[in-house]
């Protein structure tokens, strides 16, 4: 096929999804900030980090669909200290819609801020915990089921990997 035809291709399919679907490969450089919304009306729906040794840093990669609301937002305070396990949920019947951060190199370590808003005008129900997502130093992939969102995400540091581990709990709108 032509390098022109395929191009086109991929665009009209992005075209396609692009009412549902918004992609946002890498939203940030090791080592660097992140601060990452989803679009108004839109939750979290794919996560993925590859973790580097010789930067012991995270890059990150956030998909975000549609959703019925997207109404009602907060963003919390830093949820997390340097080396220290993270609990946070989002208050209410909010999702996760966004997720910042920052690097400390002397810590090798990063500190999160979070995103919520409101996803239904309905009570989230039947929630539950992933298992841990990555291990240590490796890929991190999740893709959360239609109909279903973020609703919490736990994660420890362990100082030796200078690396962190991370669960979600996910919720039925």
């Amino acid at each position: 096929m032509v390098p022109a035809m395929v191009n086109l291709i991929t665009l009209v399919g992005l075209v396609m999804v692009g009412e549902s679907l918004a992609v946002f490969p890498w939203v940030n450089e090791y080592d660097g900030p992140m601060s990452f919304k989803c679009p108004i009306n839109q939750t979290v729906m794919y996560l993925s980090s590859i973790h580097d040794n010789s930067r012991e840093d995270r890059i990150w990669e956030i998909y975000c669909r549609s959703s019925a609301f997207g109404d009602y937002c907060n963003e919390s305070d830093y949820v997390n200290e340097f080396d220290a396990t993270f609990n946070y949920t989002c208050p209410g019947n909010k999702v996760l819609t966004g997720i910042s951060s920052y690097h400390d190199n002397s810590k090798e370590d990063r500190r999160f801020k979070f995103t919520c808003c409101r996803a239904s005008k309905n009570l989230l129900r039947d929630c539950y915990s992933t298992d841990f997502v990555n291990d240590w130093d490796n890929k991190l992939t999740l893709f959360v089921p239609e109909g279903q969102a973020i609703r919490s995400i736990y994660s420890i540091n362990d100082e030796g990997t200078r690396d962190r581990r991370f669960k979600f709990g996910l919720c039925k709108l």
